[in-house]
Order: C-alpha cells, then sequence, then structure tokens
C-alpha cells in the first residue's frame, strides 16, 4: 500500500495525530521532548481534548468548570439535596469543599452550609456585576455589556477597558 499524500500546508494532519515533521521521535530518546515543526500548530485530539473545554451547566458553570474555590458574593443554585432549585449568595468558603449560602426562597431568607458538589455558579446575564472566576483575570470584576454566543463583553472596573471574556469563566455578583 501506499501511504497518503501529506496534508496541504496549513492544513492538520489525518487522525488528529501530531505532526512533528521530521523532528526527533520522543521514542528515540527518552526523556526528550519532541518539538513542532515551526510555523506548524500541532493538532490534539483523542483522550484528555475535552479536558480543554470543559462543558456548561444548564444554567451555568459546569462542577468541571476549574472553580477551585468560588468567591463571595456571587450567586448560585443548589442543584440537590434539601435546598435543591433555590438560589441563593456564597458568603464564605468552609474549607474547599463547604460554602455558607444565603438562600431566599419565596422571601424567607435562610442561611446553611452546602458542599460544593451541589451548587452550580449562575451565568450572568446583560449589564449584571460580574467576577471572573477562571482564567488571566482571575477575580477582576465588571459589567456584562454583551453576549456573542459563548463569549461575554465585559467593561472592566479598574481600567474601564472592554474584555472578551468566555461567560463560563464569568459569574453573577450579587452584594448584600
Amino acid at each position: 500500500g501506499r501511504a497518503p499524500p501529506p496534508p496541504p500546508p496549513g492544513m492538520p494532519p489525518a487522525h488528529g495525530s501530531v505532526d512533528y515533521g521530521n523532528s526527533m521521535s520522543p521514542m528515540s530518546h527518552p526523556g526528550a521532548s519532541p518539538m513542532p515543526v515551526p510555523g506548524q500548530s500541532p493538532t490534539w485530539s483523542g483522550a484528555g481534548a475535552d479536558l480543554l473545554a470543559p462543558g456548561l451547566g444548564p444554567a451555568g458553570v459546569s462542577l468541571d468548570d476549574g472553580v477551585s474555590l468560588l468567591p463571595n458574593d456571587i450567586e448560585v443554585r443548589v442543584t440537590r439535596g434539601a435546598h435543591n432549585g433555590k438560589s441563593g449568595r456564597v458568603t464564605q468558603a468552609q474549607g474547599a469543599d463547604t460554602y455558607t449560602v444565603v438562600l431566599n426562597s419565596g422571601g424567607q431568607i435562610m442561611v446553611a452550609d452546602i458542599s460544593r458538589r451541589d451548587l452550580e455558579v449562575v451565568a450572568p446575564g446583560k449589564k449584571d456585576q460580574i467576577i471572573i472566576v477562571h482564567g488571566d483575570l482571575v477575580n477582576s470584576t465588571g459589567t456584562l455589556i454583551g453576549v456573542d454566543g459563548t463569549d461575554g463583553i465585559v467593561k472592566m472596573d479598574t481600567t474601564n477597558d472592554i474584555k472578551i471574556v468566555e461567560l463560563r469563566s464569568c459569574a453573577k455578583l450579587v452584594r448584600a
């Protein structure tokens, strides 16, 4: 059998492999890191590729959202347990896995300590105050002035700069 022709310049290699051009195989020299050919971008696929872009939950950031510690004063929704379906505001982290949340249900206010796995971050809407919960701008605040697909257009509080930020990186700020 003949080998398939190489892809045209600028096109990713077939079968989701990484194209290292004529560089050394990592197997031919233990401990060596393969280097991509200058000017070409390696393409990655297969197991683990989905870890680069975790999915969104139905109303916001999912459990695999990359947020290790939820900031105070963000809106969350309880997804299971005694307070399932209620929304509230995070007031304090009780370690890495439990949060004190002020819940507002039908005008009644209650405070509960809730496991992180039972909370989802509420996605902000246009004109909401936001805090960025992961990425390069983590802990920065601003106002969501527009939405473009999965991106938010944010006017930053400290600089008044306009930034494009993934919506899944934003949480709705609610102050007491």
